[in-house]
């Protein structure tokens, strides 16, 4: 139940930590306010997700395990490379709608092989599923 619980919380932090890295390199690109104002919702919203699970998992001596260096280097070039030429608003909101179902399918696969976690890991791995899918609903306006 320990690991599962660990590994569950890790990955709602390696989740919100590419969230807010992401959006982090992508809010001075947004030249609508609207759309400004999304990513910024957004952001605090990955904030506060990944401060309960460094709460929860301190609470269980347990050590967060974020991205490594490697995967934010990759993440940060790959943003980098694909607006270089477009940075539009359907072209970042594009590529925000991805990575948000990347994070819903991390959740989901951190569900299925962390079974013995704790509720309270369960519930808040299901909550940051749900405002990942919220996240696709809101950017699709931008498309």
């Amino acid at each position: 139940m320990q690991q599962d619980n660990e590994n569950l919380l890790n990955t709602v932090i390696r989740v919100t930590d590419m969230g807010k890295a992401t959006l982090d390199q992508m809010i001075p690109m947004a030249e609508r306010a609207e759309f400004k104002a999304e990513l910024m919702r957004q952001q605090n919203g990955y904030r506060s997700f990944g401060q309960q699970a460094h709460t929860a998992l301190d609470a269980c001596g347990a050590k967060a395990q974020g991205q490594g260096l490697v995967e934010k280097w990759m993440a940060k070039a790959g943003i980098a490379g694909r607006t270089i030429t477009d940075r539009s608003t359907h072209k970042l909101a594009g590529m925000l709608v991805e990575g948000n179902q990347m994070g819903v399918n991390e959740c989901v696969t951190g569900l299925k092989d962390c079974p013995r976690a704790s509720t309270g890991a369960v519930k808040l791995t299901r909550q940051l599923q749900k405002f990942e899918e919220q996240n696709i609903e809101n950017l699709r306006q931008f498309l």
